[in-house]
C-alpha cells in the first residue's frame, strides 16, 4: 500500500482546483499575457498553464510569445502547450525551436509538434534523429511513427 502524507493529498487537488477556476475567467487573458512578458520562471509556467487549460483562440499569441522567453522551460511549455491546444497558427515557430541550442527546449518543440499532430513536421524531426540527446532521439521517434499514421 503507497502511502501518501496527508497534506499533498489535500494540497495537490486543491491546487488545481485554484487552476481551474483562475483561468475559466477569460478576463484574465491579458493579466497572463503581462506574466509571460514580466513575471518570475515559475509565474510564467503557472500562466502557460492556466493559458492552456482556458484553451481559447486568444490564448494563442500570448503562448506564442512565451516560445522566445530567455527560459528554456518557458519555452519547452509553450511549445507543448500549443501543441495539446492544436494552434496550427503556431507550426513554424514551434519548428523553429527544433533548432534552439538547448536540449530541453528541441524536446518541448518535440512533444508540442507531435501533439499538434501535423504531418509536416515529420521532415524537420528527421534533422533531429542524429541529436547527442538519447531521451530526444527516441522522443523524435516515436513523434514521427505517430505522425506517419
Amino acid at each position: 500500500m503507497i502511502k501518501m502524507k496527508r497534506k499533498s493529498v489535500i494540497l495537490l487537488p486543491l491546487f488545481f482546483i485554484l487552476l481551474l477556476m483562475v483561468a475559466c475567467d477569460t478576463g484574465k487573458i491579458n493579466e497572463y499575457d503581462e506574466t509571460l512578458r514580466s513575471g518570475t520562471t515559475t509565474e510564467k509556467l503557472m500562466a502557460i498553464r492556466a493559458l492552456e487549460v482556458l484553451g481559447s483562440g486568444k490564448v494563442v499569441l500570448p503562448l506564442m510569445g512565451a516560445l522566445e522567453d530567455d527560459e528554456r522551460d518557458v519555452r519547452a511549455d509553450a511549445a507543448l502547450a500549443l501543441g495539446r491546444l492544436k494552434a496550427t497558427k503556431a507550426f513554424d515557430a514551434i519548428v523553429d525551436l527544433l533548432g534552439d541550442d538547448d536540449h530541453v527546449v528541441r524536446f518541448g518543440a518535440v512533444m508540442g509538434l507531435e501533439a499538434l499532430g501535423d504531418p509536416r513536421a515529420i521532415e524537420s524531426l528527421k534533422a533531429l534523429l542524429d541529436d547527442d540527446d538519447d531521451t530526444l532521439r527516441k522522443a523524435v521517434e516515436e513523434a514521427i511513427e505517430k505522425l506517419e499514421k
